[in-house]
């Protein structure tokens, strides 16, 4: 198993790594073709779509994980079919509330009610997409997924710096470029689903329930995690201008490289995690509780090295328009750590069936992200939302630990001890 491990996490750390390597490397041309107004609107666009994915999906390419854990291998297709059928429902459904909003809201905004709309259409190919990834995950299936998200992560950078150079020389030549490679994305998802088996279209009333009984508990943790991850850009916005966005979105895309890849090793350690766990062997959980440690420490090092590393990367990668952007790096790096170590414990809430506690923490700590930011960006400026980003960050963390240990108990303490433990969860 740990070889298995071992080899889908290299996939998995490459594909989220390459996703995140494609437009890093792309990062140069796009500060050198778009003033800091333009990529803060085009991020602010990216930041609402992410609200978008929260209310439009209620979580189900994560139920899918669970579902195939706990459920008979051939209700799959039915669990996939409601899965997709719930997307586009509730993206219907938000279309028509975000276009009534958009028409009736007051004040000025910062993009039209059309943009508004496609945003929620660009959120529902992006979860079509999310559910043949994470049927590609359940399955063990790592290469065609690192495939999958890496052309479809290639093919929106390369038509968007198209667009921008030609034809759409703003932040719409970004936008379309997402939407675009998103529908095309989508389609070969579902023709992958359904030639592969794992898709039968319509609404199975069972699989619906799970969905709900899954989404629903998780939509305050999905909206929470959303403003940890985008209020602060909304708050820079309002607080300063678009200028500004486009600047601490340059330095988040260089911090963020953490949170990339902690994200990726996760996607690898949860489905063996989970099987770990079901067998309830104490010297196994023993083992799982050392690396856990180990894994804190590594990914606190690699921050530091890269906030570090910050001035001479800005200036290498973003260029002299986006020089306001390095002080943000070093604590943009930190927050990815705290996120990377906070999914290392979230597993056994989900494991645990304790949904419900993780949407009231992340609630919580997302509370506490808008009002540090609303707080530290007059004080501090852009160093303040990144300050506020990492702040949060840490709280998540520790509180989703709290919580973890005390709904499914693990020999934390006792793990301390490197010379081996084996006493199990009591």
């Amino acid at each position: 198993m740990s070889g298995h491990l071992a080899r889908s996490a290299s996939w998995y750390l490459m594909a989220n790594l390459g996703s995140s390597a494609i437009p890093f490397l792309a990062l140069p041309l796009m500060t050198r073709l778009l003033t800091p107004e333009q990529f803060g609107i085009a991020a602010l666009f990216q930041a609402l779509t992410a609200l978008m994915v929260a209310l439009v999906g209620l979580s189900a390419p994560g139920a899918l994980n669970v579902f195939y854990h706990q459920h008979p291998v051939e209700a799959f297709p039915r669990f996939v079919g409601s899965a997709v059928t719930l997307v586009w429902t509730s993206a219907l459904v938000l279309a028509g509330v975000v276009w009534a909003g958009a028409l009736l809201w007051p004040g000025e905004l910062w993009l039209s009610p059309q943009w508004l709309v496609l945003s929620v259409a660009l959120a529902a190919m992006q979860l079509v997409v999310q559910v043949r990834l994470m049927s590609w995950q359940t399955a063990g299936e790592a290469r065609p997924y690192a495939a999958f998200q890496l052309t479809q992560s290639a093919g929106n950078v390369l038509l968007s710096l198209g667009l921008i150079a030609t034809v759409l020389p703003d932040w719409r030549g970004r936008a379309v470029g997402l939407v675009v490679v998103a529908v095309l994305a989508a389609v070969l998802a579902l023709v992958s689903l359904s030639r592969r088996g794992q898709l039968q279209w319509g609404v199975d009333r069972a699989s619906l329930n799970d969905l709900l009984k899954f989404g629903v508990p998780l939509l305050p943790h999905a909206l929470g995690g959303v403003a940890l991850a985008n209020a602060d850009r909304f708050i820079v916005a309002g607080a300063l201008d678009a200028h500004a966005v486009g600047l601490y979105t340059a330095g988040l895309q260089l911090g963020m490289i953490i949170q990339l890849a902690a994200d990726a090793v996760n996607k690898a350690f949860a489905p063996w995690l989970f099987g770990v766990l079901k067998r309830n062997d104490p010297a196994s959980l023993a083992r799982v509780v050392r690396a856990t440690y180990a894994y804190f420490g590594a990914i606190l090092v690699a921050a530091l090295l890269l906030g570090w590393l910050a001035p001479v990367l800005a200036a290498w990668v973003l260029g002299p328009r986006y020089e306001g952007a390095a002080p943000i790096v070093m604590f943009i790096a930190l927050g990815g750590a705290f996120h990377g170590m906070y999914l290392m414990v979230t597993n056994y809430l989900f494991y645990a069936r304790q949904s419900a506690v993780l949407s009231r923490i992340t609630l919580s700590c997302a509370v506490l992200s808008v009002l540090l930011a609303l707080l530290l960006v007059h004080v501090m400026g852009l160093v303040g939302a990144a300050l506020a980003f990492a702040l949060s960050k840490v709280c998540f963390f520790a509180t989703t630990w709290v919580f973890a240990a005390r709904h499914y108990p693990m020999p934390w303490r006792e793990g301390l001890n490197w010379r081996g433990y084996t006493r199990g969860p009591r």
